[in-house]
């Protein structure tokens, strides 16, 4: 899953380059790696067609690894992140009964977020953070306002994908300079993975207006919690209602669906 992945750090610029578990390595006590191999699937969309590729790797997805960021950011603020986010991810894709408060929700959106970040990285082609935002994570803990994050409690039966990164352009007038060089082609992403029983679905944009306008239909509302942005509202976990394998698919495909039938009915299609 790496290709034409940095030659250096993603957030600071600096060397050696690291590997960096996007699922953490210490979740191996709670999520098995069974897998011998698995398929990565990746699409891409542009104005006149969909560009999609399909790679068997050896190995289990849990133990996916990308080589984007240095020792020191690793060992140092990033080690923090995971430290800080630890408990709190346990209890979510365990299942248990908490009450997130503003501050567990600000963390573990830096946790999440990171992972996105990184994933991101595995192939630069498709990088759509730009290097601003993702100072925002290094030197703020925070995330810009042009980000959305959700989570759900999400019981898998029989729907395969791990981790969905769909990149998008949305306008050719804002295509974001990414950290290091114009390795950005893509100005909007959605990533959807899967921790447990956590169920992760991340939006971002160039496009605040897009953002802003981001929604899911009421049939969700019992089932999806808004991350971030911090809405100021302690959050019950978990949800009263279980994500199904149908809704956890609609979930992942919903902003890529949208695109698609956007991008044909600009191309005159009927």
């Amino acid at each position: 899953m790496t290709t034409n992945t940095p030659r250096r750090c993603a957030f600071c610029g600096g060397r050696p380059l690291t590997r960096e578990h996007i699922w953490a390595d210490w979740l191996k006590q709670y999520i098995p790696r069974t897998m011998s191999s698995y398929e990565s699937y990746s699409a891409i969309q542009h104005r006149t067609h969909i560009e999609e590729n399909i790679q068997k790797i050896s190995g289990d997805p849990h133990s996916w690894r990308v080589r984007c960021v240095c020792k020191l950011c690793n060992e140092r603020w990033m080690s923090r992140i995971q430290e800080d986010a630890k408990s709190i991810a346990v209890t979510l894709l365990s299942g248990n009964k908490t009450t997130l408060k503003r501050e567990d929700q600000r963390i573990i959106t830096m946790w999440i977020a990171m992972a996105v970040i990184c994933g991101e990285f595995s192939n630069r082609k498709t990088v759509t953070t730009t290097a601003c935002g993702r100072l925002w994570l290094k030197e703020l803990r925070m995330l810009p306002p042009y980000w959305r994050i959700w989570i759900g409690y999400y019981k898998r039966k029989t729907w395969i994908p791990h981790w969905i990164h769909n990149p998008f352009l949305v306008s050719e007038k804002h295509v974001p300079d990414a950290a290091l060089g114009n390795w950005a082609s893509y100005n909007t992403q959605t990533t959807t993975y899967v921790v447990g029983q956590l169920f992760i679905h991340a939006f971002s944009s160039i496009d605040g207006q897009l953002v802003r306008q981001r929604r899911f239909p009421k049939f969700f509302k019992n089932r999806l919690r808004q991350l971030w942005p911090l809405t100021g509202l302690n959050i019950s976990w978990p949800p009263p209602e279980i994500i199904s394998d149908t809704q956890a698919d609609f979930i992942a495909g919903s902003f890529y669906s949208a695109a698609r039938r956007a991008g044909l009915r600009r191309n005159g299609d009927p």
